[in-house]
Order: structure tokens, then sequence, then C-alpha cells
């Protein structure tokens, strides 16, 4: 992941052109600026998509667990909630 994020910055970094204004063209300001390294850009994107992949984890385990819970709690009845 974090060879995928080194491609990204390296063409923003090259394309200085760009008039984006996301996340990625805010971190490379500050970078610019002498607030950040790259090294810095690159964990944060790296450690983001990771939080938002656990976190997409859990909130399926989630609803598992909530599925299991009512199966056996209501057995073959309906359900009041799908």
């Amino acid at each position: 992941m974090l060879g995928v994020f080194e491609r990204i910055i390296d063409e923003r970094v090259r394309d200085d052109s760009s008039d984006r204004d996301d996340v990625l063209s805010t971190l490379l300001k500050l970078d610019k600026e002498n607030k950040i390294t790259l090294d810095d850009v690159k964990q944060m994107l790296v450690v983001s998509t990771s939080y938002y992949k656990f976190c997409k984890c859990l909130a399926v385990t989630k609803l598992c667990l909530f599925r299991i819970y009512m199966s056996l709690s209501f057995g073959k009845k309906k359900h009041p909630i799908r």
C-alpha cells in the first residue's frame, strides 16, 4: 500500500501546477513549508487508510453479531428488525 501512495505523491510533486484542494495537497503544502516531511505524509495516508479498513471491518462484525443475537433471541420467529 505504501508503494501506491509513494507513486501518487511522486506524481503530484512532479505536477506542481495542480490546483487541487484535497487532503494530499494540504499535506504537500505543509511539506513545502517544512512543517512535516514526505515520510510523514506517506505514513498519515497509510494509517488513515488502515484505520478506515479497520472501522469498516468492525461495522461488519457488529452487524454479524447483531444478526446472530437476533436469530438466537427470536429463533425462527420473524425478526422485528431486518
